[in-house]
């Protein structure tokens, strides 16, 4: 089984603040919004776009958690 890198530890995505179930007959898999704890918007500190697949430690801003 291939396992994904950890995310970064300044990523955070509204998840994280809404306790809320997803509805299992739609396809909410891209609904989420990401933000840097930094840039405290959806592009990181290096100038790339911040998301749940990307922001790990191929990053050169990553800082782990």
């Amino acid at each position: 089984m291939e396992r994904r890198a950890e995310r970064c530890g300044n990523l955070r995505w509204k998840g994280l603040f809404i306790d809320v179930e997803g509805n299992p007959n739609e396809d909410n898999s891209h609904e989420h919004i990401y933000w840097c704890v930094h840039t405290q918007i959806c592009i990181g500190p290096d100038g790339e776009g911040v998301d749940g697949d990307v922001c790990n430690v191929t990053r050169a801003c990553y800082q782990g958690m």
